[in-house]
C-alpha cells in the first residue's frame, strides 16, 4: 500500500459507457465531498482521491487515505478528523470503498450518474427485477456455452490432428451457420458482461446503496 500526492488535477465526472470501468463514490466529510475513483482498465491497481474535485492523493493497492491529511488544519481546541477512506481492487472494479471514523464504519454511496448510481436507482425502483435478470443472465450463458461447446466439440473430432489420435467423432444435435454461430457468441459475451457487472455490485454489499455518508455535519 503506497499513497502519493495527487497532481491537483480536477474530477471528471464518468457517465454513461464510460462509467462501467471508471467507478466513482462519494461521502462528505467535514462539510467537504470526497470522492473516491478506480478505473478498471488502469493495469496499475490505483485508486484516486478527490477534495471538493481536485485531486489530492493517489493510492496502489489496497489503500487508506487517512482524510486528515487532506483537510484544513482544525483551528485552536479542535481535534483533527480520525475519518479514513479505505479502497480494494478486484480484476473487475472496486472490492471495498468503505468510510471509517473511529468505530463508524459504512459504504461509499455511487456517485450520481455514474453506472452504480443508475443500477441503484432502478433497483430501488423494480426491486423485483434483479432476480429475474440473474436468471436470465444465467440461461442464456449456459444455452450459449452448451450450444457452441457442442459445435466446437464436432469440430474439433472432425479435424485431422485429432483423427491421427483417435477415431472417434462427435455429431452435435444441431449445425448452425456461421452467421447464427457469431450471433450467439456475441449474446453470450453479453450476458457475460452483465454478469461480470452484477458480481461487481455484490461484492460493495446492499448498503452501498444509501445516501452520501456525512459525519460531523
Amino acid at each position: 500500500m503506497t499513497v502519493e500526492p495527487g497532481d491537483e488535477s480536477r474530477l471528471e465526472a464518468a457517465s454513461g459507457w464510460h462509467s462501467i470501468w471508471r467507478m466513482q463514490f462519494v461521502a462528505e466529510v467535514e462539510g467537504h465531498e470526497f470522492v473516491l475513483e478506480a478505473d478498471v482498465l488502469d493495469s496499475g491497481d490505483h485508486s484516486y482521491l478527490y477534495r471538493d474535485g481536485i485531486q489530492v492523493a493517489v493510492g496502489t493497492g489496497p489503500t487508506r487515505f487517512a482524510l486528515a491529511d487532506h483537510l484544513p488544519a482544525p483551528a485552536r481546541g479542535e481535534v483533527a478528523s480520525s475519518a479514513v477512506i479505505e479502497s480494494r481492487i478486484g480484476w473487475i472494479g472496486m472490492r471495498r470503498a468503505h468510510l471509517l471514523d473511529g468505530d463508524v464504519e459504512r459504504p461509499l454511496a455511487p456517485l450520481p450518474g455514474t453506472w452504480e448510481a443508475g443500477r441503484t436507482r432502478r433497483r430501488r425502483r423494480w426491486p423485483a427485477l434483479a432476480p429475474v435478470v440473474t436468471s436470465l443472465v444465467l440461461l442464456v450463458l449456459v444455452a450459449a456455452l452448451v450450444i457452441e461447446g457442442a459445435q466446437s466439440l464436432q469440430w474439433v473430432t472432425r479435424s485431422e490432428w485429432f483423427s491421427g489420435i483417435s477415431g472417434w467423432r462427435f455429431q452435435a444435435p444441431w449445425d448452425l451457420p456461421l452467421t447464427a454461430n457469431i450471433v450467439i457468441t456475441l449474446v453470450g459475451i453479453a450476458a457475460l458482461a452483465i454478469g461480470a457487472l452484477r458480481l461487481r455490485r455484490t461484492w460493495l454489499q446492499s448498503e452501498t446503496d444509501s445516501a452520501p455518508s456525512r459525519l460531523k455535519p
